[in-house]
């Protein structure tokens, strides 16, 4: 599922969850600063490679707001690696094959007020930038893979500290339950399914084996 798809749909998800499935909105608005990378920027015929540059910017925010990997992917490091670079090179091992087998098309970083509005419930997104599979639909500025260091050139190193960190997956239509059931240890870094989790069309990356992992939305006003 594309932004585009996701932003103006604020109840698909519903249909894909069960009673109590959770969920978690992120409001983009004309404030949120947003990049894209897509296959323009790497090898055309190896369009998987874009999680190369979410493996750089990953490495970015660990430098510059002290990202706490394991924190954001909810996981225990005893269970996987001792630090938190070697996780990013591992998440985006698994991302790359994913993109490569056609089960994922995009994955979008998000960083986000610390708490969600009151209002709305949902994170306000300062900074979203979507690693895509696909060429843009339409004709789009050159990427860069220096687009996110350049988003956050301004932004004071104690402040990016507090955001809110989510890294979602928008899983291709043929990622069925059964092809996802299959995304687990030892085949990959990571278990990308458990029995608690709804078949959702894009999910907040998390990866505890108690909890169903968040469905998730990004919208906009409008």
């Amino acid at each position: 599922m594309d932004v585009g798809a996701a932003v103006r749909d604020t109840g698909e998800m519903a249909k894909y969850a069960g009673v109590g499935a959770p969920k978690e909105t992120f409001l983009l608005t004309e404030r949120t600063a947003r990049g894209r990378v897509d296959p323009r920027l790497v090898m055309y015929d190896r369009p998987e490679q874009v999680a190369h540059v979410l493996a750089e910017d990953l490495r970015l925010l660990i430098d510059r707001a002290a990202l706490d990997l394991a924190v954001v992917l909810g996981i225990s490091l005893d269970e996987y690696l001792p630090q938190s670079e070697d996780l990013a090179e591992e998440l985006c091992d698994d991302v790359e094959r994913l993109l490569q087998h056609r089960l994922l098309t995009a994955v979008h970083l998000l960083l986000c007020n610390p708490m969600p509005d009151p209002a709305t419930g949902s994170y306000l997104v300062l900074y979203h930038i979507e690693y895509a599979a696909a060429l843009p639909r339409t004709t789009a500025p050159e990427p860069s893979r220096k687009t996110f260091q350049r988003m956050l050139a301004s932004e004071r190193e104690n402040a990016l500290v507090d955001l809110h960190v989510a890294l979602v997956v928008d899983w291709d239509a043929h990622a069925d339950a059964q092809k996802r059931s299959q995304l687990r240890r030892p085949y990959y870094n990571f278990d990308w399914y458990s029995e608690h989790d709804p078949c959702y069309p894009a999910t907040v990356v998390r990866f505890s084996s108690t909890v169903s992992r968040p469905g998730a939305s990004l919208m906009q006003p409008g």
